[in-house]
């Protein structure tokens, strides 16, 4: 039987294992920051609205439904889509990008017994490329502002509104 052997020398071995020690695992194996992700990937992006104060409302709805208003943003409850008299709060708070918070008896999560309607007024952006283009409502984490859940919606660009339904409660932001 014809065996093949074959040995480096030892300094073409070390010159081997150090070149394959002086590859860029380092840049592979390092996780991306959620900034250069956004920046970097063609998926849906922040709109850009800054805002330099903090408003709120609250209002009460019960199983009769009804709707809480803060300037153009609203909240709106069909009929039992909550079994008794519940408080409501919109927020809109200092941001850089369009957001909105919406809290259901004081707790940060809230579901409904039915699907419930948001808007969310943009009227104040006074940026025109968010004109050519539909903008969608993302639910996001009020912290880092990361993309959590698409919630879709309706852009009215006349009444410069997106609205869109759904059957919990968070914070949500616009985005293109």
């Amino acid at each position: 039987m014809y065996r093949f052997r074959y040995s480096f020398p030892a300094p073409v071995l070390l010159s081997l294992l150090l070149l394959a020690g002086c590859s860029d695992t380092d840049a592979a194996t390092e996780p991306l920051q959620p900034e250069a992700v956004s920046l970097a990937s063609s998926g849906p992006v922040l709109i850009e609205c800054p805002v330099a104060t903090d408003t709120a409302t609250t209002g009460m709805i019960d199983a009769t439904g009804g709707a809480v208003l803060l300037n153009r943003h609203a909240l709106r409850l069909p009929l039992l889509a909550v079994s008794s008299p519940t408080p409501f709060e919109l927020r809109a708070p200092v941001s850089n990008y369009m957001e909105l918070s919406v809290r259901g008896d004081q707790k940060d999560s809230f579901s409904f017994n039915k699907p419930v309607s948001i808007t969310i007024d943009y009227s104040r952006c006074t940026r025109t490329n968010i004109d050519h283009g539909d903008l969608t409502v993302w639910q996001i984490d009020p912290v880092t502002k990361a993309l959590l859940e698409p919630m879709g919606g309706v852009d009215d660009k006349v009444a410069r509104t997106v609205t869109f339904e759904t059957d919990h409660l968070s914070t949500y932001s616009l985005a293109r």
